[in-house]
């Protein structure tokens, strides 16, 4: 398995598939769950399935990484620079994807104010991200002094029906910040040493309520405002988190190429030049408009 998606924590939830080399890949995807009916025998049903469809496109995105560094560096260090160097490069490309599928949005102006005056490359601007898809369905948790079960089931209950029933299916994401301060207190966390060694461990699994693992991730933000995202002006000086129900069959990556390392050397001046890249995409193959395959709750303190 390559390396970056063994870093992933949250983009590594979802199924991957291996994409034609077209940076796209298109396919169908109902928008609507279709009925059936019960006609008498040798009868036709009174109407069709009434299945409406949209194709869905996955497109995959150019992440890369890049370092100069002199020669001499290598030969004068106590150990050898370039393994370390491209281990830290090919890290900073699974962080990217990481961030993007947490954080990604493709809006004209980004939820985020700390994210909106970046540059226009950044991963956060890429494609669109579960925290993006979760601003239409969220509820306000309201810092609560302990957060409970009951606060927990309130994300949870934001999807559809068919989602929202089988924990198997269900992963809550939050950060660092959300876990220690807030996840930990609930009663029926189990943590890992409580789970059992039968039990499928995910990355960056922490434990499990109510069949849902926790996974957490340290690109999910602990610098947002009370209402769920960070703000120029906040109400509440940006020192919220949150935390996500997500059902993660409904959503997919996909990769065109690996992660791969280039080098380069300029003799004239001794400069090494070591450039990480790969083409990873993310997507929501359930139309995340017309159907709630995830839930987002924000206003949990983050100090």
């Amino acid at each position: 398995m390559d390396a970056v998606i063994l870093e992933l924590r949250v983009a590594g939830l979802f199924d991957n598939f291996t994409m034609p080399s077209s940076p796209s890949f298109t396919f169908p995807s109902g928008t609507n769950r279709p009925l059936s009916y019960t006609p008498s025998i040798g009868a036709a049903p009174s109407a069709d399935a009434g299945l409406a469809s949209a194709n869905r496109t996955l497109t995959a995105i150019l992440h890369k990484s890049y370092q100069d560094w002199e020669e001499e560096l290598d030969e004068d260090a106590a150990f050898a620079i370039e393994p370390w160097l491209t281990g830290k490069l090919i890290e900073s490309l699974a962080r990217g994807f990481e961030t993007q599928v947490i954080n990604g949005d493709t809006t004209g102006t980004h939820m985020d104010n700390d994210v909106n005056g970046g540059a226009s490359d950044l991963p956060q601007k890429s494609q669109q991200g579960l925290r993006h898809i979760g601003t239409g369905n969220q509820t306000d948790l309201s810092d609560p002094a302990t957060l409970t079960l009951a606060n927990i089931n309130t994300v949870r209950n934001l999807l559809d029906g068919p989602y929202k029933v089988d924990p198997s299916g269900l992963v809550l994401i939050t950060s660092p910040a959300g876990l220690m301060l807030h996840l930990l207190e609930v009663a029926e966390l189990q943590t890992l040493d409580k789970i059992g060694p039968q039990a499928v461990v995910l990355t960056g699994q922490v434990g499990s309520i109510s069949g849902m693992p926790v996974v957490v991730s340290s690109e999910f933000p602990e610098d947002l405002d009370n209402d769920g995202v960070n703000k120029a002006t906040p109400a509440d000086a940006n020192t919220h988190t949150a935390l996500l129900c997500v059902h993660t069959p409904s959503y997919i990556t996909g990769t065109v190429r690996n992660e791969r390392v280039d080098f380069d050397f300029a003799p004239k001046t001794g400069t090494v030049t070591t450039v990480a890249s790969m083409r990873m995409g993310f997507l929501d193959i359930v139309d995340t408009a017309s159907e709630n395959t995830l839930g987002y709750g924000y206003n949990l303190t983050a100090v």
